[in-house]
């Protein structure tokens, strides 16, 4: 990642990129998290009068998947800040050395 510098420091727009990927993840794990979501109710709803072993284990599975991408979810707000901590420390830290990121 290159910072660019303009007359009077260095720019936000070098941030662009981060900030986009950032938000093209969030909502690609939000779309797959409704997605799952809905599979697994459509499922169910579809296999409750079936007791087999197979419906229940695909049940089963779904439930472990659902339950593991909402642990996961309570971790990207964590993520983000982490992320943008470590960019406002660059940005100071090569402001004070006055040397450029390349």
């Amino acid at each position: 990642m290159e910072l660019r510098r303009d007359k009077r420091g260095f720019s936000i727009e070098s941030l662009q990129p981060i900030v986009l990927g950032l938000i093209i993840v969030a909502v690609l794990f939000g779309a797959g998290l409704y997605a799952v979501s809905e599979l697994r109710t459509k499922l169910q709803s579809e296999l409750a009068d079936k007791s087999s072993f197979t419906a229940n284990n695909t049940l089963s599975s779904l439930d472990n998947v659902t339950s593991s991408m909402g642990d996961l979810a309570t971790w990207v707000p964590i993520i983000i800040v982490i992320v943008a901590a470590s960019i406002v420390i660059a940005i100071v830290i090569i402001s004070f050395t006055g040397r450029r990121m390349t």
